[in-house]
């Protein structure tokens, strides 16, 4: 095992592994001190290196953040959402074992880092203690990449064939393209070769199984929700495409019960930094962080 340090140093690419021999790039930022410390993990889809720790370590938290299997430095191959149950088991029990971490484990973030707390929570692992999943489905049959049986197009289409089409993002690539023109192409399970990426091995299972069944059965986290006994606070926004989904969970959740609360405030799919969305300024508490209080304490977000 590592020895790590206790100065407050930066572990880049720690290679934490899964049952199966696959190894996931982590980062770890451990605060000053010799610990143990409560753990925040965040696992991405979308590059681990831009995150920074220091808002956690200066609080006295833990801070890691990790590639998903088969997406950016993480070994394995990636195939959006089939691995993030046991692969987020495998990292608690990792975070747990180690001896800067105190077994206390909270996770947060947003779209599929949010689904990646949902997976997590369902192995009901005993380090899980808090999280905060953001602008996320919990039935991706429901209103997702369909909706009640309708294809989103853009939303399918931009995520797997541009996003998700390879190890890396590139999404950059959209705009050399007419967008409009591709979208009208058929047939529709084509368009990841309309769209420069060649044959995109989950787009096509996405397009081709266009009814519920056993390809999304297994996706379907909000069926299963009301046995999380793990904290949540969910967020979500008014216009982003998943608000709807936001309060299915929080009522599958139960509600209030065992702790879980909701925050729907003036976003699209994202907290929004300042007060102005599109046309309309929402005022001093529509953005996010709150304003303080002249006491110093938070106000209450929009919602």
């Amino acid at each position: 095992m590592p020895n790590f340090a206790r100065d407050g140093f930066v572990h880049r690419n720690v290679r934490v592994p899964m049952r199966d021999g696959i190894t996931l790039a982590t980062s770890l930022f451990l605060p000053e001190g010799d610990g143990p410390w409560p753990v925040v993990l965040v696992r991405t889809a979308y590059n681990r290196v831009p995150m920074n720790g220091a808002e956690f370590t200066r609080r006295g938290i833990a801070f890691a953040v990790q590639d998903v299997r088969g997406r950016y430095d993480s070994g394995g191959e990636w195939y959006p959402f089939l691995h993030e149950a046991d692969d987020g088991e495998d990292t608690l029990d990792w975070l747990a074992l180690q001896p800067w971490c105190n077994g206390r484990v909270g996770m947060f973030g947003a779209s599929y880092l949010a689904a990646t707390q949902f997976y997590a929570a369902l192995t009901q692992h005993p380090a899980l203690c808090a999280l905060n999943p953001q602008f996320m489905a919990g039935d991706p049959w429901k209103r997702a990449y369909y909706c009640d049986g309708a294809l989103s197009l853009g939303l399918t289409w931009s995520w797997l064939c541009f996003e998700c089409s390879a190890r890396t993002s590139e999404a950059a690539w959209m705009p050399l393209f007419d967008v409009a023109a591709v979208l009208r192409s058929l047939p529709v399970v084509d368009m990841d070769v309309a769209s420069g990426a060649g044959e995109v091995p989950w787009y096509r299972d996405y397009i081709r199984n266009n009814r519920y069944g056993p390809h999304w059965e297994p996706l379907n986290v909000r069926e299963h929700l009301d046995r999380v006994r793990v904290p949540m606070l969910l967020m979500g926004g008014w216009y982003d495409y998943y608000a709807g989904e936001t309060c299915r969970n929080f009522a599958a959740l139960g509600g209030e019960q065992h702790g879980h609360r909701m925050i729907l405030g003036p976003w699209t799919h994202g907290l929004n930094p300042t007060s102005v969305l599109g046309e309309v300024d929402f005022g001093t508490n529509g953005r996010w962080p709150a304003r303080k209080r002249r006491n110093g304490s938070s106000a209450p977000a929009a919602g």
